[in-house]
């Protein structure tokens, strides 16, 4: 996918990783990051069969705090800089999860792994182009269970 090997030179230096991470906790996006990180608390309040969830790309692991309340938490993001990045903040909040390096198209997951999937869809933009969504679906579905939840913002 074009798009994700343009964010992973991007991203392969520590420094650009927390960069990129570092406007989220601006003032200015203080208050929109609160505000979607209780709309994504609000929308797991109600999935008590979420026992394991799939966060892809997770980038700096924003969601990570909400979403491991009560469930394994897996953070999967095709650019080793910001995962780790990600993993050292949940290192530092004491937050459990895994964090496996993968293209979103290729999930490393068996089928059927997880209850749900939380997918972050770029169907935008100038590199919209070179995002295959048909392909990224099915393996977002695949690593799903039957009955599980697919949560998309953005879908194409």
């Amino acid at each position: 996918m074009a798009q994700a090997d343009i964010y992973r030179k991007r991203m392969q230096h520590a420094k650009r990783a927390r960069l990129y991470a570092e406007p989220l906790q601006s003032v200015s996006r203080r208050r929109i990051n609160e505000r979607e990180q209780r709309a994504v608390a609000r929308v797991f309040e109600t999935m008590d069969d979420c026992r394991s969830v799939v966060d892809v790309p997770s980038g700096a692991g924003r969601f990570a705090k909400v979403l491991s309340r009560g469930r394994e938490l897996i953070e999967v993001d095709v650019a080793f800089e910001i995962l780790e990045f990600a993993r050292e903040r949940a290192e530092a909040s004491k937050l459990r999860a895994v964090f496996l390096q993968s293209d979103a198209s290729k999930l490393p997951l068996a089928d059927a792994a997880v209850d749900c999937v939380g997918f972050e869809a770029h169907g935008h933009g100038k590199h919209a182009a070179g995002e295959k969504p048909a392909t990224v679906l099915n393996s977002i579905m695949e690593i799903t269970r039957a009955g599980g939840s697919l949560g998309i913002p953005g879908l194409y």
